[in-house]
């Protein structure tokens, strides 16, 4: 059932391109970042974008909030044209929608202090008279779980997870709608990890907030989102539910994606995929299904024909020609040893 109620953020066809050298190439070569993609984030909903490296999903990120110009495409936020705002108007659009980097040290200004850092955001945008920043710097870092003497103190003094409470508190700020976290984790200990995921969780839910997640731990995306969207080589490959997607993925990279996710309970064990080589050069992707040359069921139809994203029961939209084939014939495959196509292999995981 299509939601009644506008959604906060829309993206239809959005693409980004960026001009560079080919894989092994001296020529210049045309690199789709992101190629037609539609994505729709309903008001507090908590939207996961994960993939492998160059899949897109950060350059995804950044085009939804126009940290990037997309090369075409639409993009409206609370059904305002985003791509029309220019100036000033762009400028207070801005505060409703923010963002907190991978790198929590790079992100942030070794010159500034913390109350700096997080009051520029209020400064900018006029938010409050300045006598009343200190004030609402201190409620920023409590939210984020810093005591207040972290107020006069500067980057470099803190850990990685301190740092990206840091970022966080900057983040929020503004007050907005819509927090993209850009993989916030990924350089952070485990036992990190899980402090600053229970942090953004419990800020969701307390300040009502919209958040796109973008990661590639589905370990740690199944704890945060209610919805995934699974990119490879700069398209959607297959969104919904994450619950459902999550027990019944559709997509044969997904299921690989999936396979990776080390059980929590060792007996628990599963078939793990591993797929042979790295995914194709950007700038000249495959015929077809840009995933067939690594896929464990791909037939000749799939190196010629692109499958579009269509939505199945349940509400899971998967672009392949033969949806939720593999994760139902996987723990065959992998007793006997056999993949169908060649191209990947099935191994136990006990981890």
């Amino acid at each position: 059932m299509v939601p009644s109620d506008p959604p906060l953020l829309e993206a239809r066809r959005l693409s980004k391109q960026f001009s560079g050298w080919g894989r092994g190439s001296e020529q210049a070569a045309t690199v789709r970042a992101v190629d037609d993609v539609d994505l729709r984030l309903d008001a507090g909903e908590a939207l996961a974008i994960v993939g492998e490296s160059g899949s897109g999903k950060t350059t995804l990120g950044r085009l939804l909030i126009r940290l990037l110009e997309p090369t075409s495409g639409e993009l409206r936020f609370e059904g305002q044209d985003l791509l029309a705002l220019r100036g000033a108007r762009l400028r207070r659009r801005r505060r409703d929608f923010q963002m907190v980097f991978q790198d929590p040290f790079g992100s942030l200004n070794p010159r500034l202090t913390v109350e700096q850092t997080v009051a520029e955001p209020l400064r900018i945008h006029r938010l409050i008279p300045r006598r009343d920043r200190p004030q609402r710097v201190r409620e920023l870092l409590d939210m984020v779980g810093l005591p207040a003497t972290a107020a006069g103190r500067y980057p470099h003094e803190f850990s990685g997870g301190q740092r990206q409470r840091i970022g966080i508190a900057r983040a929020l700020a503004t007050q907005p709608k819509l927090l993209v976290a850009d993989e916030p984790v990924s350089s952070l200990d485990v036992s990190v990890q899980a402090q600053i995921i229970n942090l953004l969780a419990g800020l969701r839910v307390a300040l009502d907030l919209t958040v796109v997640f973008i990661g590639h731990d589905l370990a740690v995306v199944e704890q945060l989102a209610d919805r995934v969207a699974v990119m490879y080589l700069g398209r959607v490959v297959e969104q919904g539910p994450a619950a459902r997607i999550f027990a019944t993925p559709q997509h044969p990279y997904t299921v690989c994606l999936l396979s990776a996710v080390p059980a929590a309970i060792p007996r628990n064990r599963r078939s793990r995929i591993v797929l042979a080589g790295e995914p194709p050069d950007p700038s000249q992707p495959p015929s077809g299904c840009r995933f067939h040359p690594r896929c464990p069921i791909a037939r000749p139809r799939c190196a010629v024909e692109e499958p579009a994203l269509v939505e199945r029961p349940g509400g899971v939209a998967a672009a392949c020609h033969f949806p939720g084939e593999l994760s139902a014939r996987d723990a065959r495959d992998a007793q006997d040893g056999i993949v169908a196509g060649g191209s990947a292999n099935f191994q136990s995981d006990s981890t």
